[in-house]
């Protein structure tokens, strides 16, 4: 048995490494420039990057703010570390050149593959998770195939060049350690993804509820403390960080989609499904498999939001695992999915969700308009996109309403 695995687990792994290697090399997206240039401060003893960039803003080569938590900037401090090491100084001359030639480099494929190397081991590290998580190794080949070929996470992980690959490593983790019945360990783990992205913390609540008595749940939320405070400590007197976390785009964007009910109020629709998912997570609290909440909160997150491309990265890991379970001959359902996920994104008014980030092959690609500005005189593209958006809803939502019903037949 062993062995007939390996005739198709070794082609597969090797497959899925080559096509992330050629993904790594030949797209670029300026948002990994950005967060590195910031990165770079970490070697030289930042740990406080916010009041840093407020004190020096004037005379950085860059205006940009970090916008995420302290622990992502450690993280992305220690990939810069490396990779300056393995680059070279031509690395950090291109970090902070912000003028017309920042776009493009030389040694552009190779600055691109060093830094999306860490990506790719993590991916890697997931689809290894995903193995563990589903525990049925009839359903493997099926699983890993959904979760290393799916254009999506290629896409959001190696074109758009996002590290939330890493948040999406720590709630699968955090779901297998629920199963194991480690709720501290499960919730520390959600604590310090949040300190990297801030999602994690939805997910949070579903954890506590498993604590069998006071003691467990006691350690749970210390445990949940732990992680949330941990990475905290270099930043905590530092106004600047609270500034920018007050800012979050997560935050600000899921209660923006609403029903008007009069009287100049409205229903936020994430937060109506949120907490619908909380009583029904609540009601089930005895139930160790937290997949149907876990999807059900990152993916309405896409749905009833307008969302940046990687956020969809949060959910792929559960639909993967909802892919290899359901017997049904979905692929039509998957295929609206992508489809209205993709070009919800297209018609956003920037250059880089789709033209730009050809730049590294081709620096005409940067001569190339948004998609926007070239069907803005044939279509009403606010209506398209509602369009493309309505479908990715409408898909989303029957996958997670048949995965609710499947589980409440278990």
């Amino acid at each position: 048995m062993k062995a007939e695995t390996n005739n198709w687990l070794k082609p597969l792994l090797l497959s899925a490494i080559l096509l992330r290697l050629l993904f790594c090399l030949f797209f670029f997206h300026p948002d990994i420039k950005s967060y590195q240039f910031h990165a770079q401060f970490f070697r030289h003893g930042v740990w406080d990057i916010y009041s840093y960039i407020a004190e020096n803003v004037s005379h950085l080569p860059s205006s940009d703010v970090f916008v995420y938590p302290p622990l992502a900037y450690y993280f992305l401090g220690s990939i810069n570390a490396v990779s300056g090491v393995i680059l070279g100084p031509d690395f950090y001359s291109w970090l902070n050149d912000w003028g017309p030639g920042g776009y493009t480099h030389p040694k552009m494929f190779e600055f691109m593959l060093v830094l999306k190397l860490p990506y790719l081991v993590l991916d890697l590290m997931l689809g290894y998770l995903l193995v563990l998580l589903i525990g049925d190794r009839k359903l493997n080949q099926k699983l890993l195939l959904f979760w290393f070929f799916n254009p999506v996470s290629l896409y959001g992980i190696y074109m758009l060049s996002q590290f939330d690959v890493l948040m999406a490593l720590f709630t699968v983790a955090s779901l297998i350690l629920v199963k194991n019945h480690k709720l501290p360990q499960a919730a520390c783990l959600l604590g310090l993804g949040a300190m990297i992205k801030s999602y994690p913390l939805l997910l949070l609540p579903f954890v506590i509820f498993r604590s069998k008595d006071k003691r467990q749940f006691a350690l749970t939320c210390l445990a949940t403390v732990a992680g949330l405070l941990l990475p905290l400590l270099p930043v905590l007197n530092s106004s600047a960080f609270r500034f920018t976390m007050s800012q979050s785009n997560l935050m600000a964007r899921i209660f923006q989609a609403g029903i008007e009910v009069g009287g100049g109020q409205s229903l936020p629709i994430y937060v109506v499904c949120y907490t619908l998912v909380l009583w029904f997570s609540f009601k089930r609290k005895n139930e160790t498999d937290l997949l149907p909440e876990f999807l059900t909160t990152t993916l309405t997150v896409l749905l009833f939001a307008h969302f940046h491309a990687q956020w969809a990265i949060w959910s792929l890991p559960f639909l993967a695992v909802v892919w290899a379970k359901d017997k049904a001959n979905l692929w039509p359902v998957y295929l609206a999915l992508a489809i209205g996920y993709f070009f919800t994104n297209f018609l956003i008014a920037d250059q880089f969700v789709l033209t730009g980030i050809f730049s590294s092959l081709n620096n005409h690609a940067l001569l190339v308009p948004a998609l926007t500005d070239t069907l803005k005189n044939f279509a009403d593209l606010s209506l398209v996109q509602s369009t493309f958006h309505t479908l990715l809803t409408a898909s989303g939502l029957y996958l997670i309403i048949r995965l609710w019903k499947n589980y409440g037949h278990s």
